[in-house]
């Protein structure tokens, strides 16, 4: 039977030996590469012209991930759904919770293969987007891309391959120690997506790509906060009216989301709006809205952030336990 990393790590924090449950979840690690942190990543080889990269956990402290885990696995069962084709996600982890709750939906949905889209944070991305062929190193073992998916992204001109870029993206590194531990061995591809190109001149060619990329074995994960440097009622206001603009199914008004009052990206709600029509599961439900200020128990802060975990079904759950959009 396998044992959760995270429970051993719990138990490690209540006896007060922390340090020796982080050193027991890297020794798992202890056969690959030793990797340099001044270079943050390695190269392992190429395959074709399709360089491997390795990354290094850039975490020091697995307790925001074990919390997180913790959280999820103490939320109410999710009820018999139809279908679930993707799901949104923060990438702050102070919303640590909202993350492992939209990755533990995926539990008990049959799928191969993972696509994880982020915005890029840092503006290096030279196209409209970025990927890598890596390997990510986390808390609960290592998260690898689809050496395939990679070399069909490749072949876009939407598309470049720049590795630099992911040596910090924590829309993807915040997000595939969750994967790591609920889904172990299922490739996930990182995608940035430019925050500074004109994406929309692109549009259908863009749609176009993600439609042939994700199909009924193909998760499509958005790794997005929502509204940010607004004060909690500012902020509330911000995310009722971008629920109702999800809700409206209005592709081109979740194009014109406002970046960053309403979302960080505001293009990769776009790209999963667009391909929820075209596969016809534009079926939101909300999971979590959180805040920051009510996370850290200070509603007095000028400036926070706020996060869904959203989850895309292919109908409409019957349950009315969850805060759908409907």
């Amino acid at each position: 039977m396998r044992i959760s990393r995270y429970y051993l790590l719990s138990v490690f924090a209540v006896l007060g030996v922390g340090a020796l449950g982080f050193i027991l979840v890297r020794s798992r690690q202890m056969h690959l590469t030793v990797l340099n942190r001044s270079t943050n990543s390695v190269a392992t080889g190429a395959s074709g012209n399709l360089l491997s990269v390795v990354y290094p956990n850039t975490y020091d402290d697995p307790q925001p991930f074990i919390q997180g885990l913790y959280a999820a696995d103490h939320r109410a069962s999710l009820p018999v759904h139809p279908r679930i084709r993707a799901v949104i996600v923060p990438h702050h982890l102070v919303a640590s919770a909202s993350i492992a709750a939209g990755i533990r939906a995926l539990r008990g949905e049959h799928f191969s293969r993972i696509i994880l889209l982020s915005p890029d944070h840092f503006h290096q991305c030279r196209t409209v987007l970025c990927t890598v062929n890596a390997t990510y190193h986390t808390f609960f073992g290592d998260v690898s891309a689809s050496r395939d998916v990679v070399a069909e992204l490749s072949s876009s001109s939407l598309v470049t391959i720049q590795p630099d870029l992911f040596k910090r993206e924590h829309g993807i590194f915040a997000v595939v120690p969750f994967v790591a531990h609920d889904f172990p061995g299922v490739p996930v591809t990182p995608i940035a997506m430019s925050q500074d190109l004109p994406w929309r001149s692109d549009e259908t060619a863009l749609s176009h790509l993600f439609d042939h990329l994700i199909n009924r074995q193909t998760i499509l994960i958005v790794s997005s906060d929502f509204s940010h440097y607004l004060s909690l009622p500012q902020a509330q206001q911000m995310d009722a009216q971008t629920q109702k603009t999800i809700a409206s199914r209005n592709v081109d008004a979740i194009a014109r989301l406002q970046d960053p009052a309403q979302s960080d990206c505001p293009g990769c709600l776009w790209t999963l709006a667009s391909l929820a029509s075209q596969q016809q599961f534009y079926h939101p439900v909300v999971l979590m809205h959180t805040n920051s200020a009510t996370l850290l128990h200070d509603s007095t802060v000028p400036k926070t952030t706020s996060h869904f975990s959203m989850i895309w079904y292919e109908q409409t759950p019957s349950s009315t336990a969850m805060n759908t959009f409907y």
